[in-house]
């Protein structure tokens, strides 16, 4: 995971797209590796509104967080796409 995570940080940390309780549209990323990671940059991507990117400091090893995101939940509909792709991250020190 060391050598590996900096050139493939998808294989690594998991990213979706999901409502919360409120049924607001979030960010959710989980650090699968094995190792606590750092700088972990993830797009967003909407098809009507664009991309935004998001900077995580760190994550623990198995663990996940949750980032709000500007769109309207009741957009998501005829034929709107949302997704998102982690494109960067490091091995915490």
């Amino acid at each position: 995971a060391r050598i590996e995570l900096p050139r493939s940080p998808g294989s690594y940390i998991a990213s979706g797209i999901e409502r919360n309780a409120r049924g607001q549209l979030v960010l959710a990323v989980r650090n699968n590796a094995p190792v606590d990671v750092s700088a972990v940059t993830v797009v967003a991507a909407h098809s009507a509104r664009g991309r935004e990117s998001y900077r995580i400091d760190s994550l623990r090893a198995g663990e996940t967080t949750h980032i709000g995101l500007p769109w309207p939940a009741a957009e998501i509909k005829n034929g709107v796409r949302i997704g998102s792709q982690v494109v960067g991250a490091t091995v915490a020190e």
